[in-house]
């Protein structure tokens, strides 16, 4: 093979990969997340040593849907629920237990490096929307692992 042809073939194979990812990079142009604020964390425990033990801490936390392209709150209905934050290194989980329908929770778990996960579990005694939900954040797209990806607080 030639000095050209095997850069038409890289080249190819290249396009062909960019192809691949350019529907995850535009699926996930508009997307809306339900965040913690932490400017609304009040603490009622905090526990561990870090580096050594895990840094936990426990109160009231409000979240908000947040348009992620801009950055800003999209959400006239926040959350509010108990909040537990865990850190250890880079690694961070936050877990609120909404209080308005008990039995629903959002947790967002961050591994760094662009790797994550959401889970939202959702019990409507109501008869309206219930399930759980599990989404594998990387720095290739988002990937829903089971569930029915996001779901909206009814």
């Amino acid at each position: 093979m030639t000095r050209a042809q095997l850069r038409v073939a890289v080249g190819v194979l290249a396009g062909g990969f960019l192809a691949a990812l350019l529907p995850i990079a535009v699926a996930s142009a508009d997307d809306f997340e339900y965040l913690p604020d932490p400017t609304t964390l009040v603490s009622t425990s905090v526990s561990g040593m870090p580096p050594f033990t895990p840094l936990v801490e426990t109160g009231t936390e409000t979240w908000y849907l947040y348009d992620i392209t801009t950055g800003l709150k999209d959400s006239p209905i926040p959350i509010t629920g108990v909040d537990t934050f865990t850190q250890f290194g880079s690694f961070t989980n936050d877990l609120i237990g909404v209080n308005s329908v008990p039995g629903n929770f959002f947790d967002l778990t961050d591994f760094g490096g662009g790797w994550g996960n959401e889970w939202i579990d959702f019990l409507t005694p109501e008869g309206g929307i219930s399930g759980a939900s599990d989404l594998l954040t990387t720095p290739f797209g988002d990937f829903v692992l089971f569930g029915d990806f996001p779901f909206m607080v009814p």
